[in-house]
């Protein structure tokens, strides 16, 4: 499952390391890399530091000898936003082989995640045949890193859809007879619906709160992780045994065909999310070891231990009980 990019010349694939530097307080890095931005405030900026080295080992390969005492180069990072569709090339400022910009974002203007990926391009076309020549020309990559923005309490990337409704007045069989439900997981349907029950008292109200602290949002927090930990438990589950069915149907078959390709976009989305948090190395290394373990009814407790673990840190379990505790215990919230 794993893919590479392949260049018509010289290039540094996967050579350049992105280095993001929080420098407000709210902003954490997780176990996995990745950049949690959830405390800051919507109404407030999300700043980070964005750092690349690019040495001389990476230029040599990539730069006929006579460009080298002063490179036609410049270091790109491709800013993605996935829930909110933005999309633009951060240019960084060189200083010596540091090359960095500070960057600010207003969070108001972001929701699910950004992916950052850096990128050295050139500037300028080349006379030297054996190297790339027309300006643009990509030289050198790096793994992106991931920054999650929001504290939905669901995950965001199009695959899920959030939907209020009255349980007692739905359509919904399953709904109508349990409307003392909080919430139900529709996924029999190209995008799932999580469904919450608005005639539960106050939950609309906490739900949808804006409030950067408060009893509301510590109540929110703890509420949330009860859905999401469910929500991610079923959607993941879904995925992986419909990935391990196609698995086995195509090996059965003397078929290499990739079984994510016969998943439906909100499964595939699943599994490239999931993967990479319960297994080491590159997106389509981690994928590779997912679809082998969901395949192998001998691999499934691993895998779902693993999962267990990776749902309770994407949710912030730990974090949600001290809340409750100090609201319990009135020291602040």
């Amino acid at each position: 499952m794993s893919r590479a990019q392949f260049f018509p010349y010289p290039a540094a694939e996967g050579s350049l390391e992105l280095r993001c530097l929080p420098t407000t307080g709210d902003i954490e890095v997780s176990d996995t890399g990745r950049i949690i931005a959830r405390g800051v405030p919507d109404d407030e900026p999300i700043e980070l530091r964005l750092e690349v080295t690019v040495g001389d080992d990476i230029l040599d390969r990539v730069i006929p000898p006579d460009e080298l005492e002063d490179p036609p180069v410049v270091l790109l990072v491709a800013l993605q936003g996935i829930a909110s569709r933005r999309r633009e090339a951060l240019r960084l400022e060189r200083a010596g082989d540091v090359w960095a910009i500070d960057l600010t974002i207003p969070k108001a203007e972001l929701a699910g995640e950004i992916k950052l990926e850096p990128r050295l391009v050139r500037t300028a076309p080349a006379t030297d045949e054996r190297y790339a020549g027309h300006t643009a020309a990509v030289l050198s990559t790096g793994e992106s890193v991931t920054v999650e923005i929001d504290e939905a309490p669901v995950p965001a990337g199009g695959y899920l859809d959030i939907r209020f409704e009255s349980f007692r007045e739905s359509g919904s069989p399953l709904r109508s007879r349990n409307p003392d439900l909080l919430y139900t997981l529709d996924s029999d349907r190209d995008t799932p619906i999580l469904w919450l029950n608005e005639d539960i008292d106050h939950f609309k109200k906490v739900a949808l709160t804006k409030a950067p602290r408060g009893a509301n949002l510590r109540v929110r927090d703890a509420m949330f992780d009860t859905i999401v930990s469910q929500v991610w438990t079923s959607l993941a589950s879904l995925a992986m045994g419909r990935v391990g069915v196609e698995a086995n149907r195509l090996r059965d078959a003397g078929d290499d065909s990739d079984p994510v390709d016969a998943l439906t976009e909100w499964e595939q989305r699943v599994i490239n999310f999931w993967a990479p948090q319960l297994y080491d190395g590159s997106r389509g290394e981690a994928i590779a070891e997912l679809v082998q373990a969901a395949s192998m009814p001998a691999l499934l407790p691993e895998l779902y231990d693993k999962l267990t673990v990776a749902i309770q840190r994407q949710a912030r379990t730990g974090h949600a009980f001290q809340g409750l505790i100090r609201l319990r215990d009135r020291e602040g919230v």
